[in-house]
């Protein structure tokens, strides 16, 4: 897995912005549950995780690119999420929350 375990920690960019796992297991239950692998879809699941939880879209955004990238700025999330496949999407989601 890509992801410095530093960046769990400290000023890193999922602890600024991950309120706490449960964000990460919201989000990995809506990628689950998708049955359309298109970018509405993507984005629409995100957005619901953020209004679900109250806070704004980027609080998730910027955490779930540095679990699929390992990288906190890039591309895209959704044309990543595009790239990478749901399956894959998952594993690296999933493999963050266990480290968390």
């Amino acid at each position: 897995m890509l992801i410095d375990r530093r960046l769990l920690s400290g000023p890193s960019v999922l602890y600024k912005n991950l309120q706490s796992p449960y964000l990460y297991r919201k989000k990995l239950y809506h990628i689950a549950e998708l049955d359309d692998w298109d970018q509405s879809s993507r984005e629409s699941s995100l957005r619901t995780v953020a209004d679900d939880a109250g806070v704004g879209a980027g609080k998730i955004i910027h955490p779930v690119r540095l679990a699929l990238s390992g990288v906190a700025h890039g591309p895209s999330l959704f044309i990543m999420m595009e790239l990478l496949g749901k399956e894959r999407c998952i594993r690296r989601i999933r493999t963050v929350i266990n480290l968390l």
